[in-house]
């Protein structure tokens, strides 16, 4: 059975689950907390110190924090909910509401409990009045004049989107991607190497520093009104140019903006467009890095990947992401000229012989006429070209759906490069199933 497109077992997956998990175990382990100690004062046994292992239950309350972030990605929650950083390879995610442990008075009247530790049953560690209740201090509070302990963690948790990926890979238990091709693409790589008297663009501190010690060579006390740079102290910067081999690959979103496809619809591809690029950014900077011989860190997210958007009714337009997600055209829907368009711009862009190929289309399934028919044509000239072409129905009531029960017809649910799902709802099941039914293996797959 020949499987394109997909392996379960990479060296560069293993190599890097390895480093994860060996990270993971050097975490420092939580310590005991100190038990409270006790000294007298005006016949009043109060506490001197509770000297908890702050530090480390922090860590560990991040920890569990994280963790719930994790379950709730898993859940495919859309991307309104998060902010995304570091230039598109991370993202950060609200607090989920969770209380950090502490401790807070009782009362009298409301029971209480058995300690250990120093002091005698009975001992008051602060004066109560005639109800059982704590009475205040002698002292004078004022207010606080230093700033607040302010940090990257208080607005949200930050987590790598090379992480979600492993997340959703292994809860789908998705295979790994294998590129189609050789590597015949070479990213260039600039690499500075040396300081030379020749050159176009001036190194400052060499110069400077080359003109201190012609100057010191001249005076034996040099005050620095004495160093002046003269034309022979310039130097430059030299550099070479390092060729690595790279897989590209090009996404193309397409989807029908038409009359029928609401805010709900849009929503639907918006997020289910989200995880599917997460996942192919992730494996291609994994399969580029592990081409080099480097370990894939969450900077390798999205090596040598691309993304186009199409947006289509009757006819269709290369158009901004943002643009894809808000533009609504209210008129027919000829699916034909999104994959049309998809056509043109892999001839003019993006040749498949240096380019792996995904192509993701969206729509309600409406569609005019015969045009099902010449949309085929234009799908059985692109197979031969692409890794896969991934149709999702994003259902509504305007739509009729038709499109899909025309693919299911003519490819099957088993088809190894036509991928056919549907979204019913803004759901998480309906986003796993989707995503799932676009990257998993097929075994025993036609086509």
């Amino acid at each position: 059975m020949e499987i394109i497109n997909f392996q379960y077992n990479r060296a560069s997956s293993l190599r890097n689950s390895r480093a994860r998990q060996k990270k993971e175990d050097s975490t420092p382990s939580v310590q005991p907390i100190q038990r409270a100690s006790l000294y007298d004062k005006g016949g009043v046994k109060v506490a001197a110190s509770l000297k908890f292992g702050v530090d480390v239950d922090h860590e560990r309350f991040k920890k569990i924090v994280k963790g719930k972030v994790r379950e709730d990605l898993k859940k495919f929650i859309s991307p309104d909910h998060f902010e995304t950083v570091r230039g598109g390879k991370a993202i950060k995610i609200p607090k989920p509401n969770i209380k950090i442990p502490s401790f807070r008075r009782g009362s009298a009247s409301g029971g209480g409990g058995v300690g250990s530790g120093e002091g005698e049953p009975g001992d008051s560690i602060g004066e109560i009045d005639e109800n059982g209740e704590p009475k205040p201090g002698e002292g004078k509070g004022e207010a606080g004049k230093d700033p607040g302990d302010h940090n990257k963690e208080s607005s949200g948790i930050e987590i790598s989107r090379s992480e979600i990926a492993q997340l959703i890979m292994d809860d789908l238990k998705l295979p790994n991607l294998l590129p189609k091709g050789n590597a015949n693409v070479i990213e260039k790589s600039i690499k500075w190497t040396d300081i030379s008297q020749v050159g176009s663009m001036v190194d400052r501190l060499a110069t400077l520093l080359q003109a201190i010690q012609r100057t010191s060579s001249e005076k034996d006390h040099v005050k620095p009104s004495d160093v002046v740079i003269h034309p022979e102290d310039v130097r430059y910067i030299t550099w070479e140019t390092d060729e690595l081999p790279q897989h590209n690959a090009v996404i193309f979103y397409v989807m029908d903006v038409s009359g029928s496809m609401g805010d709900e619809q849009k929503q639907m591809a918006r997020t289910a467009s989200w995880y599917l690029s997460t996942i192919i950014g992730q494996q291609f900077g994994e399969i580029n890095a592990d081409l080099r011989g480097e370990l894939a860190t969450d900077d390798s997210f999205g090596d040598g990947v691309e993304e186009v958007f199409i947006a289509h009714d009757t006819k269709a337009h290369e158009v901004s992401e943002e643009e894809f997600y808000t533009t609504s055209q209210g008129g027919g829907t000829v699916i034909s000229s999104g994959y049309a368009k998809v056509e043109e711009l892999i001839k003019k862009r993006y040749n498949p012989a240096d380019y792996n190929i995904y192509i993701y289309h969206y729509s309600d399934g409406d569609n005019w006429g015969n045009d099902n028919k010449k949309t085929n044509e234009i799908i059985e000239r692109l197979l031969p070209q692409v890794n896969s072409i991934g149709y999702i129905q994003t259902t509504s009531s305007f739509g009729s759906g038709q499109f899909k029960d025309f693919l299911e017809e003519n490819y099957g649910r088993n088809h190894n490069k036509v991928r056919i799902s549907d979204i019913e709802a803004h759901e998480p099941d309906e986003y796993k199933m989707a995503v799932y039914e676009m990257l998993s293996e097929r075994e025993g797959a036609n086509g």
